[in-house]
Protein backbone atom coordinates (compact mmCIF):
# COMPACT_ATOMS: atom_id res chain seq x y z
CA UNK A 1 0.00 0.00 0.00
CA UNK A 2 1.03 3.18 -0.93
CA UNK A 3 0.09 7.03 0.71
CA UNK A 4 1.95 9.95 -1.21
CA UNK A 5 1.09 13.07 0.21
CA UNK A 6 2.50 16.24 -2.12
CA UNK A 7 1.99 20.04 -0.77
CA UNK A 8 4.11 22.27 -3.28
CA UNK A 9 7.82 21.61 -2.77
CA UNK A 10 6.77 18.93 0.34
CA UNK A 11 6.39 15.46 -1.12
CA UNK A 12 5.91 12.58 1.24
CA UNK A 13 5.67 8.88 0.41
CA UNK A 14 4.85 6.22 2.39
CA UNK A 15 5.48 2.45 1.47
CA UNK A 16 3.20 -0.09 4.12
CA UNK A 17 2.68 -3.34 3.86
CA UNK A 18 -0.36 -4.99 2.86
CA UNK A 19 -0.73 -6.42 6.29
CA UNK A 20 -2.15 -3.39 7.17
CA UNK A 21 -4.69 -3.62 4.13
CA UNK A 22 -5.92 -6.68 6.25
CA UNK A 23 -6.60 -4.75 9.28
CA UNK A 24 -7.86 -1.87 7.81
CA UNK A 25 -10.87 -4.06 5.84
CA UNK A 26 -11.26 -6.30 9.16
CA UNK A 27 -11.45 -2.72 11.00
CA UNK A 28 -14.16 -1.23 8.79
CA UNK A 29 -16.17 -4.56 8.18
CA UNK A 30 -16.21 -4.80 12.34
CA UNK A 31 -17.56 -0.94 12.44
CA UNK A 32 -20.06 -1.50 9.73
CA UNK A 33 -21.35 -4.86 11.20
CA UNK A 34 -21.72 -3.20 14.76
CA UNK A 35 -24.35 -0.56 12.62
CA UNK A 36 -26.19 -3.49 11.99
CA UNK A 37 -26.63 -5.20 15.22
CA UNK A 38 -24.12 -8.04 14.04
CA UNK A 39 -20.51 -8.70 15.64
CA UNK A 40 -17.78 -9.49 14.00
CA UNK A 41 -15.44 -11.95 15.48
CA UNK A 42 -11.52 -10.67 14.45
CA UNK A 43 -9.40 -14.08 13.73
CA UNK A 44 -5.79 -14.86 11.44
CA UNK A 45 -7.54 -16.92 9.59
CA UNK A 46 -10.19 -13.70 8.38
CA UNK A 47 -7.20 -11.52 7.67
CA UNK A 48 -5.39 -14.40 5.56
CA UNK A 49 -8.20 -14.52 3.67
CA UNK A 50 -8.81 -10.98 3.58
CA UNK A 51 -4.89 -10.83 1.75
CA UNK A 52 -5.76 -13.35 -0.60
CA UNK A 53 -8.31 -11.51 -1.55
CA UNK A 54 -6.28 -8.45 -2.04
CA UNK A 55 -2.96 -10.39 -3.95
CA UNK A 56 -6.29 -12.19 -6.55
CA UNK A 57 -7.45 -8.54 -7.26
CA UNK A 58 -4.03 -7.27 -7.66
CA UNK A 59 -2.91 -10.01 -10.23
CA UNK A 60 -6.42 -9.50 -12.07
CA UNK A 61 -6.69 -5.65 -12.45
CA UNK A 62 -2.95 -4.44 -11.39
CA UNK A 63 -2.88 -1.46 -9.06
CA UNK A 64 -6.14 0.28 -7.29
CA UNK A 65 -6.32 3.82 -6.69
CA UNK A 66 -8.29 4.10 -3.81
CA UNK A 67 -7.96 7.92 -2.98
CA UNK A 68 -6.85 10.63 -5.44
CA UNK A 69 -7.53 14.36 -3.87
CA UNK A 70 -6.68 17.41 -4.47
CA UNK A 71 -7.82 20.11 -1.92
CA UNK A 72 -8.01 23.88 -3.01
CA UNK A 73 -4.81 24.77 -1.16
CA UNK A 74 -2.83 22.74 -3.70
CA UNK A 75 -2.49 19.56 -1.49
CA UNK A 76 -2.76 16.22 -2.84
CA UNK A 77 -3.18 12.83 -1.67
CA UNK A 78 -3.10 9.54 -3.27
CA UNK A 79 -3.71 6.34 -1.88
CA UNK A 80 -2.43 3.10 -3.98
CA UNK A 81 -3.02 -0.80 -3.22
Amino acid sequence: MTVKVKLKKLRLKFLLPNAFVGGICMGCAKRELKKSGYTLKKSRQLKREILRAVKRTKKQLGKIELVNVKTCDGVEVVIII
